[in-house]
């Protein structure tokens, strides 16, 4: 928090506020993010005098639609639109005087109708003077290539000073490092590139997924699925899914997680997810999946089937010897319920084996299904968002 018997060092440069971070009348504290003109569930505004207000500050509850609004700290008056005209030619007085605030908010302006190249050019006179919301919109824009050429180490940069300027910014900054990275994965994808892309890609998420950042573990364990680590690859998926509040989220990552079980031949960890899931409405999630051919349920649904037929698999044979069994001859690991023996004696030899043992491997199967348990992960899971 800023010495309040000092100036904030952002007041004139987001805003004219003595607090920025607050709404200038009531004193309300914003929530993390970028500033954004006022909209329709948008919680603050920047307009005509540079003064930062909440959405209930702003609003006059008794003239909404195309009334205009005055401003309650300037004589401004503007319509309750996203496309403010009436404030523009106030705005670019302020921002010809180099005030970064007006400059970012013109800037918006520019970007919603379309106009990228205005766009980058005011994010451009934001950004010199200081302003960390611009650093990080301008950041997304270059990493995208809109209305300039993308260079994602700009893009890279500008997160950076963004975050150390105003670290409120930085869950959304974890979002634009995490598409940065992707787009170093999309680069990794050429053989000639991947060595120096795919470990740019790691350098930029492996802080950020250490610090517990969901988006960040699930990029970061996509990155090391990429270079074919799938047991790092696991380790990651597996944080982001506790860690992730969406079904989405946790559905994207459940699924790397289970593939990476399976290329480990770790079919325990696999075990457990697929017999939490069925347990939790597989066919109803099946049943579904059939009438809306495309969505994460499907994808889901089309996951779980996979992992089942490779678990499956493990039943035709003993795990040791590799006997032949069926249903009469086998006799399940009652911890993972996931390997078949034919006999106790081939059981204690895969458990007690020195290198590659199933002792090691069926209590951490276990650990995780308790954990998901005490969690209750997979009721949250399976469900839609």
């Amino acid at each position: 928090m800023p010495n309040p018997t000092e100036p904030h060092p952002l007041r004139g440069i987001t805003c004219t506020n003595d607090d920025p971070d607050s709404c200038a009348l009531c004193s309300k504290e914003f929530p993390d993010g970028p500033i954004h003109i006022v909209s329709s569930g948008l919680c603050y505004v920047v307009e005509c005098c540079g003064k930062r207000l909440c959405g209930d500050c702003f609003l006059d509850q008794s003239a909404l639609g195309g009334v205009h609004l005055k401003c309650k700290l300037c004589p401004s008056r503007y319509y309750h639109s996203l496309n403010a005209k009436k404030n523009l030619t106030t705005l670019k007085k302020h921002a010809k005087k180099g005030r970064a605030w007006a400059q970012f908010v013109l800037a918006i302006y520019s970007d919603c109708r379309g106009a990228k190249f205005d766009a980058i050019h005011l994010f451009r006179k934001a950004v010199k003077g200081g302003h960390p919301d611009a650093m990080l919109c301008l950041a997304d824009m270059i990493r995208r290539g809109e209305g300039c050429k993308r260079n994602l180490d700009e893009a890279e940069s500008l997160v950076d000073r963004s975050v150390s300027v105003a670290p409120r910014l930085m869950g959304h900054g974890v979002q634009v490092y995490a598409d940065i990275a992707t787009e170093y994965l999309k680069l990794g994808s050429d053989e000639y590139h991947a060595p120096k892309d795919l470990g740019r890609a790691k350098s930029i998420l492996l802080p950020l997924a250490q610090d517990g950042h969901d988006v960040a573990q699930y990029q970061l364990g996509t990155t090391f699925y990429i270079m074919k680590d799938y047991d790092a690859s696991r380790k990651w998926c597996t944080e982001a899914i506790f860690s992730c509040e969406t079904a989405t989220q946790k559905n994207v990552a459940v699924s790397m997680a289970l593939f990476d079980s399976l290329c480990l031949s770790d079919f325990p960890q696999a075990k457990v997810w697929a017999d939490g899931v069925k347990s939790t409405g597989f066919l109803d999630a099946f049943t579904s999946a059939v009438s809306d051919a495309g969505s994460a349920r499907t994808r889901r649904v089309t996951t779980l089937i996979s992992v089942r037929r490779g678990l499956l698999d493990l039943r035709k044979a003993c795990a040791t010897c590799g006997l032949s069994l069926d249903r009469t001859t086998r006799k399940l690991c009652k911890g993972c319920k996931a390997h078949c023996y034919c006999s106790t004696q081939c059981q204690e030899k895969h458990w007690n084996k020195a290198k590659g043992g199933h002792r090691a491997e069926c209590k951490g199967a276990q650990a995780l299904k308790k954990r998901i348990k005490d969690e209750n992960l997979l009721e949250k899971w399976i469900k839609d968002e």
